[in-house]
């Protein structure tokens, strides 16, 4: 829940933190995203993995965060990105 993304360059993962702490580690993002599996963390780009209650706006080549910061989001993951947003204001609001 306190995590808002990690970024992933080669094998070193910065996770970024709600309070701003950012923490440092060797491991893949692959691998990560397995273990967030089922916590509403969504890829957006090979090198992103973002915690979707932090998407505050989805363009066309990018997403901004509810803190501003703006990420790289892959051409073929916009469609999935918006289904799963889609579903998950369904679920939050009650909504089928």
């Amino acid at each position: 829940r306190d995590i808002v993304y990690i970024e992933s360059s080669g094998h070193l993962l910065t996770i970024q933190m709600a309070d701003g702490k950012i923490i440092k580690q060797y491991g893949s993002l692959k691998v990560m995203e397995e273990e967030l599996s089922g916590h509403r963390f969504l890829r957006i780009h090979k090198s992103y993995l973002v915690n979707q209650r932090y998407i505050e706006d989805v363009g066309r080549q990018e997403i901004r965060l509810t803190d501003g910061t703006i990420l790289e989001m892959g051409r073929d993951r916009r469609k999935a990105l918006i289904q799963e947003i889609y579903r998950y204001e369904g679920e939050k609001y009650g909504v089928k």
